[in-house]
C-alpha cells in the first residue's frame, strides 16, 4: 500500500512493523537523512532487508528534479554501518549487503560492455575516475539489513 507522508517529520507505522522496506527515489527529497534513516530502522523488525535506490550524483536524474535535496554516491551510506572511523552517523542499526548501479540504456550497454562490466566489477574506481565519460549510471541501489 502506499503511504503519503513527510517523512523528515515521522513514518507513520508502528515499531517493527516491517520485514521489507522498498524506497525508490524517495530519500533524495529529505532534508534529514539521519532522521529517515533512524526511523526506517525503527518501522523495521530485526533482520528486515531495506532497498534504496536513488539517483547517482552522474546522472541527470540526479539534477533535473528542483525537488531533490542531495545527490548519492557509492559511499554515501558508508557511516551507517557502524564500521566507519570517521563517520558514524546513527546507532548500528544497518549491516551494508550490496550497491549496485543501474541504467535505463539498455541499448547503450550492448555497445560499451567493457565500461559496464568495469562499472559493476570496480564501482568505486568507476565513479571516481570514469563515470562522467559514461554517462549511463542513472541509479545506485542500495540493500541493507536491519541489525536491532
Amino acid at each position: 500500500a502506499s503511504v503519503i507522508c513527510n517523512i523528515d517529520e515521522w513514518i507513520p507505522f508502528d515499531d517493527n512493523s516491517f520485514s521489507f522496506v522498498f524506497a525508490h527515489n524517495i530519500i533524495e527529497h529529505s532534508k534529514n537523512l539521519v532522521f529517515v534513516m533512524e526511523e526506517v530502522a525503527r518501522v523495521c523488525k530485526n533482520d528486515a532487508l531495506v532497498e534504496i535506490i536513488v539517483p547517482h550524483y552522474s546522472s541527470r536524474y540526479a539534477w533535473w528534479d528542483l525537488t531533490h535535496i542531495r545527490p548519492f554516491s557509492y559511499s554515501s551510506f558508508d557511516g551507517y554501518d557502524g564500521k566507519s572511523k570517521n563517520l558514524k552517523l546513527i546507532d548500528k542499526q544497518f549491516q551494508f549487503i550490496s550497491a549496485n548501479n543501474k541504467t535505463l540504456a539498455i541499448i547503450l550497454q550492448a555497445f560499451l560492455v567493457i565500461p559496464v562490466v568495469l562499472s559493476r566489477l570496480f564501482p568505486r574506481f568507476f565513479e571516481r575516475f570514469l563515470c562522467y565519460s559514461f554517462w549511463w549510471i542513472d541509479y545506485i541501489k542500495f540493500t541493507f539489513q536491519v541489525v536491532k
